[in-house]
């Protein structure tokens, strides 16, 4: 089950990259299931696992910058950050 949950929200981005739009509806729709995961880990075990946070921070971040600059390249970024920090 918790693997289901890890991946929801990059499903979720495919989904709504494919059938509504584009790169930006479904960055903005990663970003709103990247906090229902971290509520969903708070309300079933009382804690946030460690990378769960960071990646979500980082999809904050870099999905920000990239619907406020319209720039793809910012959320392409967040992958090899992501690599470099877990490293």
């Amino acid at each position: 089950m918790q693997t289901v949950i890890e991946f929801a929200p990059w499903i979720i981005f495919g989904l709504v990259y494919k059938f509504f739009g584009g790169i930006y509806p479904a960055t903005a729709a990663l970003m709103v299931s990247m906090v229902l995961m971290l509520a969903l880990d708070w309300l079933t075990t009382r804690k946030v696992p460690q990378m769960h946070l960071i990646l979500a921070v980082m999809v904050w971040v870099f999905g920000a910058a990239t619907l406020i600059l319209h720039d793809v390249r910012f959320l392409q970024w967040k992958a090899s950050v992501f690599y470099w920090i877990a490293g």
